[in-house]
């Protein structure tokens, strides 16, 4: 299974193709960061602006660097909350479009908890000594702040394997 996935929460427009949940295909990132600095920070009008701008741009260059066509594609993910609301509009109105128009679902995608998904991808990075004989197990936390309460998320223990399925239903 294919998914591109799309993101446009604050200042950069992102596009990615990944296969089997796993194995990344392309990863396009065009930022607005040089612009925003120029005010001390992100202004969201201007993100938005060149969230227009860039959006097509990039998703067309994810699916080329790919080697993959929308066709190839199984599925439109895109990032919807929370962010700058005017650059998620960009990227969810783009995503619903190409996903209608190219009848593929659309997955909606809470922003941060994509970005503690993205670490089931660390399979990805070689990160034990070249002699070690047995995988490394790593442990994942996540402190999420909900108003004024904390509380400690502990993903669990997992062992890097292409044939260990790294998450089970979480309550994230």
């Amino acid at each position: 299974m294919i998914i591109l996935g799309i993101e446009s929460t604050c200042d950069e427009t992102a596009a990615s193709l990944v296969e089997d949940g796993r194995h990344l295909l392309s990863n396009v990132i065009s930022t607005s960061v040089k612009e925003q600095a120029l005010y001390g920070g992100v202004v969201p009008e201007i993100a938005s602006r060149r969230h227009c701008e860039f959006i097509s741009a990039t998703v067309k260059k994810a699916l080329l660097d790919a080697g993959k066509t929308i066709d190839d594609v199984d599925a439109v993910a895109v990032t919807f909350a929370p962010g700058l609301i005017g650059a998620v509009l960009v990227g969810v109105n783009f995503a619903k479009g190409l996903a209608y128009s190219a009848g593929k679902p659309l997955v909606p995608v809470h922003h941060l908890r994509g970005h503690i998904a993205a670490l089931y991808l660390l399979s990805l990075i070689h990160i034990s000594e070249p002699t070690r004989r047995t995988p490394i197990s790593y442990a994942v936390f996540c402190l999420k702040k909900k108003k004024q309460n904390h509380s400690l998320h502990h993903l669990f223990t997992t062992i890097l394997s292409n044939k260990s399925h790294p998450c089970s239903k979480s309550d994230i």
